[in-house]
């Protein structure tokens, strides 16, 4: 048995210096930003992507002593790629390095470079540690974050005003500066024991200038994971997720673009929330206790929240934004409360899970005719080799919702996924977040997805096909669409990776032309070059285009080449990059990635006609100091101001600032 083990050793070892691509330098700020370019998720679900990413990666699983369920986790893995994982260590015994992945059969190159951050090859029995306040004080990993955003220009709502204006258009004047603050703290002791606060304040928040005075937005939790029976524990802010979203889901959700990886899972449980944003969270307590093959879980909640009220004091609208800039702003911070209360049971066990979910809330104000909502939904998965099936049903005030999916892996690598879903117009959940082309009701759709991973070539798509039965936003009847998505990634030498990603949609849309609804269609192309130069340093290249409106009454055309060049080193990460762009209309912009300080990634919108710089560099001092700047520079030459209103600014230019100080120590 050893020299079979010696020879696969070395066999790994050979294999792995020429056979698979290169472009991806292995480093973690690279590998955090592939794991984070998904072009249809927002800001703040990015933003929590990444503090899990951060959080794992600080502190890493024992590869030899890790379970199906911890690996699970990462989005990245599939349950095959899990199988494998176990099946080797249980076959040939604990691994004596990371390089023995490549022996496992069915991770490919990519998804072992992401691994690699998120986990090591320890010793098989070490032993998990006993928590006591030495060992919690000495080996926790704490945390401090500083951000700040300084803006060179000066938006109108920051200048003045006569006495008599502010009197008849009082909202025309922002009540705080023009900086956007920011403020983390985190301790995490074996991802067994974390804790932390956030502190935020937007630009145009007042800091001092009003009641309480300090930060607009406090968030605070304390999170116990993994101790004894007990999963989890939150205490302040968290996030509830349960079955496949269709009742529960405060937490971060891929929707539609989730690939074939992690089909089939089921959503987080309960986490903390440290993040900046200023919604889709819950305060109170929760808990999960695990016992054999069930997990019981239950939360209690009582969460501010802003809204827009008619004028009898009904909820309208959500307010999801978090701004408080302005007086008519300002009083809409916390006007409303809701009380919410969960409850969910799990079985899982050999391929099979089961879950019930109940949740009712209580709003201060009514909404839709109503303060009280309540719902149950049942989840449940098959696993076998070579096929999964999954599905939630759930009845909510209103309406019923249904969910169903089958993923079947094909020889040759192929994954095929189908899934069926089906939102009853009156279908009301307060927390849902279930895969649909808009939210989690008025719908019916049908979708299928294929996914392959070669040696050179890897590709994704899917064909959606839905319908609103019901009016929605921008069709005044029921209204037909359909979605189509493909993305080719191709490595053509060890240093080079061609990405060629489409997406086509038409969705029917009231026409001002004849009075009906007519098809409104939408085609974007990206093509990405990525090539490695050696020595740290790489650059990335986009062409992008995107052609949208309705056929009979004209087409917008959105054009932009961009360019990047970053170099990562040990002391110092450094990235510039440049954009030009060329649209017609907001119909054809644009969204580009685009680099930014820690928590910061995210998507631009290119729009109009200009120019687009940056530079950011990452350095890393003695004693786990780390400084971030990035500047930012935006031209049009299409216009002589930026905006409207309160944010307009009166010159066709705008450059920003960004710095974030964060020091990393471990307790003494």
């Amino acid at each position: 048995m050893k020299y079979i083990r010696f020879f696969c050793l070395n066999a790994a070892l050979l294999l792995s210096v020429d056979t698979m691509p290169q472009s991806l330098t292995p480093d973690w700020d690279s590998i955090l930003e592939e794991l984070l370019t998904l072009d249809n998720v927002n800001t703040e679900s990015l933003e929590e992507l990444s503090l899990f990413y951060e959080s794992m990666h600080d502190n890493p699983l024992n590869i030899n002593q890790a379970t199906p369920a911890q690996l699970a986790v990462l989005p990245f893995l599939s349950d095959e790629q899990i199988e494998d994982i176990q099946a080797y260590i249980y076959m040939h015994g604990p691994m004596m390095s990371l390089g023995e992945l490549q022996l496992t059969g069915s991770l490919d190159y990519t998804t072992r470079q992401w691994l690699r951050q998120f986990v090591y090859a320890g010793p098989a029995q070490e032993m998990e540690r006993r928590i006591s306040l030495s060992d919690v004080m000495q080996y926790g990993r704490h945390q401090l974050t500083c951000g700040l955003n300084i803006p060179l220009y000066t938006r109108a709502g920051f200048t003045s005003h006569t006495a008599e204006e502010l009197a008849r258009y009082p909202n025309r004047r922002y009540l705080g500066s023009r900086l956007s603050e920011n403020l983390r703290y985190s301790f995490n002791w074996n991802n067994r024991i974390r804790f932390g606060f956030t502190a935020d304040k937007d630009a145009g928040e007042p800091f001092f200038e009003k009641t309480p005075p300090g930060y607009d937005f406090y968030s605070a939790y304390v999170y116990l994971q993994d101790i004894g029976p007990l999963q989890s524990l939150a205490v302040g802010r968290f996030k509830a997720s349960f079955g496949y979203g269709l009742l529960m889901s405060s937490g971060f959700s891929l929707g539609l673009e989730s690939g074939q990886a992690a089909a089939g899972r089921r959503l987080g449980g309960i986490k903390p929330h440290s993040g900046t944003a200023e919604s889709g969270f819950l305060t109170g307590m929760g808990a999960s206790v695990r016992k054999g093959y069930m997990t019981y879980s239950g939360l209690l909640s009582y969460s501010p929240f802003d809204a827009i009220l008619s004028d009898n004091g009904e909820i309208s609208s959500f307010k999801t934004d978090g701004y408080h800039r302005t007086l008519l702003e300002w009083s809409r911070k916390h006007n409303c409360r809701m009380l919410t209360a969960a409850a969910n049971v799990g079985y899982s066990h050999q391929g099979l899970d089961f879950g019930i979910t109940a949740v009712a809330d209580r709003l201060s104000q009514h909404f839709k005719d109503r303060n009280s909502f309540t719902g149950i939904a049942a989840d449940w998965a098959v696993g076998r080799p070579g096929f999964k099936l999954w599905g939630e049903t759930g009845l909510a005030t209103g309406g019923v919702a249904s969910l169903n999916n089958i993923l079947i892996r094909l020889p040759g690598k192929y994954d095929v996924k189908a899934m069926f879903r089906y939102y009853s117009p009156n279908y009301t959940a307060l927390h849902a977040n279930a895969p649909a082309q808009s939210k989690s009701s008025n719908e019916l759709g049908i979708l299928i997805g294929v996914d392959y991973k070669g040696g050179k070539l890897s590709a994704h798509g899917y064909a959606d096909f839905f319908r609103h039965p019901e009016p929605s936003y921008g069709a005044a009847r029921a209204s037909d669409g359909m979605d189509l998505k493909t993305e080719l990634q191709w490595w053509s030498r060890r240093s080079d990776a061609l990405t060629v990603t489409t997406r086509f949609k038409a969705v029917e849309k009231d026409s001002k032309q004849n009075g009906g609804l007519e098809y409104r269609k939408t085609w974007n192309l990206r093509l990405r070059w990525d090539h490695d130069l050696g020595r740290g340093w790489d650059c990335r290249s986009q062409a992008l285009l995107c052609i949208s409106g309705f056929p009979d009454t004209g087409t917008s055309v959105g054009r932009a080449l961009t360019a990047s060049v970053s170099r990562t080193g040990e002391g110092m990460n450094l990235n510039v990059a440049a954009s030009v762009f060329h649209t017609d209309n907001y119909d054809s912009a644009l969204r580009n990635y685009e680099k930014g300080p820690r928590y910061s990634f995210g998507f631009l919108t290119l729009n109009g006609c200009g120019i687009r710089f940056s530079a950011m560099a990452r350095r890393n001092f003695k004693h786990g100091l780390q400084l971030s700047v990035k500047c930012a520079s935006t031209i049009y030459t299409d216009r002589k101001s930026i905006g409207e209103s309160a944010q307009k600014i009166g010159s066709n230019h705008k450059e920003d600032i960004n710095l974030q100080l964060t020091w990393k120590f471990q307790g003494q």
